[in-house]
């Protein structure tokens, strides 16, 4: 009994947050090193692999909102914003993700591939409520 208060505890003190395989578009390739961050039982083609140069080796980006979509932000006819911008939801959510890969080493031994990796991640998120975005688009005359 007191190893469940224990473990509920822990949990309850120590949230963590996990995220797999977010690198969703090295899936059709077969000879990318790289491709072991979605399954690590991959066995690459080549013996020896080194990265050593950023803008080289794997950059990714990504953003997401749930208040407005990049068709709504790029429409011609401002009413169409407008209308968006009407029906977004009291809490609203924008993340931001950036991964620069800085190094990169994979060996071959044998039957076995081992491979690690220097990685530099960012993560942003906000949560801002609907009625902000109308009063940076309005103003406060509305």
């Amino acid at each position: 009994m007191k190893a469940t208060r224990f473990i509920i505890l822990f949990i309850a003190l120590f949230p963590i947050a996990l995220n797999a395989q977010l690198e969703h578009t090295l899936y059709g390739f077969k000879t990318v090193p790289q491709l072991v961050k979605l399954n690590p039982a991959m066995m690459p083609l080549s013996k020896v692999n080194v990265t050593l140069f950023p803008a080289l080796s794997s950059v990714a980006f990504g953003a997401n909102t749930s208040g407005l979509t990049v068709n709504q932000l790029a429409a011609e006819d401002i009413s169409v914003f407008e209308d968006a911008l009407s029906k977004m939801k009291d809490r609203n959510f924008l993340t931001v993700k950036n991964e620069i890969e800085l190094l990169h080493l994979g060996l071959k031994l044998g039957d076995n591939y081992v491979s690690g990796s220097v990685t530099s991640h960012t993560r942003f998120g906000l949560a801002y409520p609907g009625d902000l975005a109308r009063l940076i688009w309005e103003g406060n005359g509305k």
